[in-house]
């Protein structure tokens, strides 16, 4: 019955850092993060919506006259976050502000109009 455990353990592993190369299995079983080359460390998952919202949200509030409070636009950029799918890379925080600056924007644009619109449309602070 441990052989069968061990087998087990041992392609979960492999499924493992199949799904997620950045991971490299120890020899305890655990999976640890692995740096092949001292650039991969700053490496990271980015959302490059993620970053457009959280950087046109305050614009388009500000132009839309609606309250920019951290609460409504904790409220506006959830919301935006949400409806939107989400477009992650693996790159470093740098180049992905770089990518998010040539990614179309008319989507995002769009869907946070609506969410200021919805915000703006209950009410200050509605729930």
């Amino acid at each position: 019955m441990s052989e069968k455990k061990k087998l087990s353990d041992i392609n979960k592993n492999l499924m493992f850092s199949k799904i997620m190369p950045s991971y490299k299995a120890s020899a305890e079983g655990s999976c640890t993060q692995g740096s092949a080359n001292p650039e991969s460390e700053n490496l990271q998952y980015i959302n490059i919506n993620e970053l457009i919202i959280i950087s046109s949200a305050e614009r388009i509030m500000t132009a839309l006259r609606c309250c920019r409070c951290s609460r409504c636009m904790r409220t506006v950029i959830l919301d935006a976050l949400n409806r939107i799918p989400a477009d992650y890379i693996y790159t470093t925080h740098t180049d992905a502000l770089r990518a998010a600056g040539q990614q179309p924007t008319s989507l995002i644009t769009d869907t946070i109009v609506n969410c200021a619109l919805s915000l703006k449309s209950k009410g200050v602070h509605a729930n």
